[in-house]
C-alpha cells in the first residue's frame, strides 16, 4: 500500500469514528451506558429524545463499533462496544471543561447554584472514606449499583434518601456520587442531607473514573 494511501485509509477511518460521537446527544447516551447495560426506552426516557431518535443515534453508534445490542424479547439493550470508550469521552469532556472557558464557567456555575461549594475530588473523597472520616453514597438507580461501584460505597438510589435518612444521620459526613460531574442527582442529594442538618459534600467523578484510576 502506497504511504499516502495508508495515511487516507487510517485517519479517515478515525475520522468516522470522531464524527460519531461529535452529537450532544450521543455523548449523553455513551455516559448513560458507561453505568450498565440499557434498552432504547430507558436511553430515550433520560435523554428526553423520542424512540425513533434515540434508535437513530444508537443505531449510528452501533455502526461505528462504539455500542453493541442483545434483543430480548420485544426489547433491544444497549452497551459500550468496550470499555476504553469510556475513556475517550471522558478526555473529551475534561479536555472541555478544562480548556473551554465557557464549560468551565457553567460547571462552576452549577456547583455554586446547586450546592453552593465545591465537590471533592475523587482523590479527597477516597481518602476521607479511607481513614473513616466519611461514607460514601451511590444514589444512582439500583441496577446501576448493581452493574459496578466504587468499593466501599452504598447505595441509597435518591429517591430513597428520605426514608434512610435515620441511617445516614450517624454518619459525621456523606459523600455523595452519581454518574459523574455532569449529573445533578449528587448536588439534589446534597442539597437534601443539608436541608436535614447532616453534613454533605458531593464527589465530582463517578463510578468509571474510579474504576479506571484503580486501574
Amino acid at each position: 500500500m502506497q504511504k499516502r494511501k495508508f495515511k487516507d485509509t487510517m485517519y479517515s477511518g478515525l475520522a468516522k469514528i470522531v464524527k460519531a460521537m461529535a452529537n450532544q446527544h450521543r455523548l449523553e447516551i455513551l455516559d448513560l451506558l458507561a453505568q450498565g447495560e440499557k434498552s432504547v426506552e430507558e436511553i430515550a426516557a433520560e435523554t428526553s429524545l423520542n424512540f425513533a431518535n434515540a434508535s437513530q443515534h444508537l443505531q449510528t453508534l452501533k455502526q461505528n463499533l462504539i455500542v453493541q445490542s442483545r434483543r430480548d424479547g420485544h426489547f433491544v439493550y444497549y452497551s459500550l462496544a468496550d470499555d476504553n470508550i469510556y475513556r475517550v469521552w471522558s478526555s473529551i469532556r475534561e479536555f472541555g471543561v478544562e480548556q473551554v472557558a465557557e464549560l468551565e464557567k457553567v460547571i462552576r456555575e452549577k456547583r455554586q447554584k446547586s450546592a453552593g461549594f465545591q465537590a471533592y475530588s475523587l482523590d479527597e473523597a477516597m481518602e476521607k472514606v479511607s481513614t473513616k472520616e466519611a461514607v460514601l453514597i451511590d444514589v444512582r438507580p439500583a441496577s446501576e449499583y448493581r452493574h459496578g461501584h466504587i468499593e466501599g460505597s452504598m447505595s441509597f438510589p435518591i429517591q430513597t434518601l428520605e426514608e434512610n435518612f435515620d441511617h445516614l444521620k450517624q454518619f459525621k459526613e456523606v459523600i455523595v456520587y452519581c454518574r459523574g460531574p455532569f449529573c445533578m442527582m449528587a448536588d439534589d442529594a446534597v442539597n437534601f442531607l443539608r436541608a436535614k442538618g447532616l453534613r454533605a459534600m458531593s464527589m465530582e467523578k463517578g463510578y468509571m473514573d474510579w474504576k479506571f484510576k484503580k486501574n
